[in-house]
């Protein structure tokens, strides 16, 4: 395997100029991807009504709630009948 230099790819360049050039989606794929996620971010935001929601929040209970998720355990109940 040989390497090019600069005037083989630029010969090369002039000859196809196809095959060097991006595409469209190539060259905008990450801004159009950031920005498909900021829009999906508002939204999320706007159709949860996270803000709504995180001002009228009652933050004095929260800390029980937060306990009561974190310990939460499944404990099964058995009904045994009388004849064991």
């Amino acid at each position: 395997m040989s390497m090019m230099n600069t005037a083989e790819l630029n010969r090369l360049a002039e000859r196809y100029p196809q095959v060097l050039e991006r595409s469209l989606w190539q060259r905008y794929r990450i801004p159009f991807s950031i920005g498909t996620l900021a829009l999906y971010f508002l939204f999320c935001w706007w159709f949860f009504a996270i803000g709504k929601t995180l001002s009228e929040a009652n933050w004095g209970i929260a800390g029980n709630y937060l306990a009561d998720w974190v310990s939460y355990e499944i404990r099964p109940e058995f009904n045994i009948d009388r004849d064991g």
